[in-house]
């Protein structure tokens, strides 16, 4: 399966623009993708229910909004109007030394990488800001974060389905 079609399927349970199928069937991928690496359906459900009701949020247009709820939508936030074929096109500009580069390690060496850039996070987007107040150099640094994740969760995703179907 292409790149692409990994990150459409990422993006397109956090598109304004997806159809509510698309949407359900992005989750249970993810879903499908946890039970894998040895979650169970009640630790999923625990741990996105403890993180989406988090004390830590942010107001969207005078709206109280989840951190980590935000930051689940962020790629139609950021990309708002456009399909997710789009924004994968958009996205998917790697070279090959890059895309290797970005799927070295494992899930665990990911993992840490990622908690070290949510900790950049917090500082761009402070406790109970109004994200429409954020200033336009953190909105684009922001931005850029989302396009990493996506990427990096795009091509490690493609990376572990190759290995299990190549099987």
């Amino acid at each position: 399966m292409p790149i692409t079609a990994y990150i459409t399927l990422f993006c397109t349970g956090f598109s304004e623009v997806a159809s509510n199928a698309e949407k359900r069937m992005s989750l249970k991928m993810r879903y499908d993708l946890a039970q894998l690496n040895g979650a169970s359906a009640e630790d999923f459900k625990d741990l996105y229910n403890a993180a989406d009701k988090a004390l830590y949020y942010v107001k969207q247009n005078g709206k109280k909004l989840g951190f980590h709820s935000f930051w689940d939508g962020s790629v139609g936030y950021y990309n708002k109007d456009m399909k997710c074929d789009h924004i994968a096109a958009k996205y998917d500009t790697l070279t090959e030394e890059q895309i290797a580069e970005i799927c070295q390690g494992t899930p665990n060496d990911w993992a840490l990488v990622n908690a070290e850039q949510m900790r950049e996070i917090y500082t761009l987007l402070p406790v109970h800001s109004e994200i429409t107040e954020i200033s336009e150099q953190n909105h684009a640094r922001m931005e850029e974060i989302v396009r990493q994740q996506a990427l990096r969760g795009g091509y490690r995703l493609a990376k572990i389905l190759n290995e299990i179907f190549s099987k």
